[in-house]
């Protein structure tokens, strides 16, 4: 195993002798995912207030993330695939467009039927019926990513294979 997530000349000197296998690619994927995962939310928490719904949410993305990226190494072909993090990068590039586009697009037609359809007449707390509206449309895109993603992975296994 050759996993120095905290020497990045430990790292450097890995990579220089071949000595990263396909399971340490997984493994620094997943941490630098951690990482901006981190990010993200943390920029999100400023100004919002940090309760329950929020760190269930966290909590969620981190699952789908480490499910996502746990199937994909699978599909790429396991500790016997070939340039994981190359292609898991690749392949996640013009889908995470797909992603980016379709999230903001759901992100400001919500904002804009938000009063229409979340008020006190409809919902008790409008504010959580907004948090779990969310919670579902962001998350479900996050699980379709790495479906997508892991079908990709296992056409170019399957056709390296086969």
């Amino acid at each position: 195993m050759s996993f120095h997530p905290l020497s990045a000349r430990r790292t450097r000197e890995a990579l220089r002798e071949g000595a990263v296998s396909q399971r340490d690619e997984l493994r620094y994927w997943l941490l630098s995912s951690l990482i901006w995962l981190f990010y993200l939310y943390h920029a999100g928490w400023v100004g919002l207030q940090l309760n329950w719904f929020v760190l269930y949410d966290v909590a969620v993305a981190v699952a789908i993330l480490w499910i996502g990226l746990n199937e994909a190494f699978k599909a790429n072909g396991g500790p016997a695939g070939q340039d994981f993090v190359r292609r898991v990068v690749l392949v996640g590039v013009p889908l995470g467009v797909v992603v980016l586009l379709a999230s903001q697009a759901l992100y400001w037609a919500s904002w804009q039927l938000f009063p229409l359809v979340f008020d006190h007449r409809s919902f008790r707390d409008p504010s959580l019926a907004w948090q779990v509206a969310n919670f579902v449309i962001f998350n479900g895109i996050q699980a379709w990513f790495w479906w997508r993603t892991c079908h990709h992975l296992a056409l170019l296994k399957d056709s390296r294979n086969g």
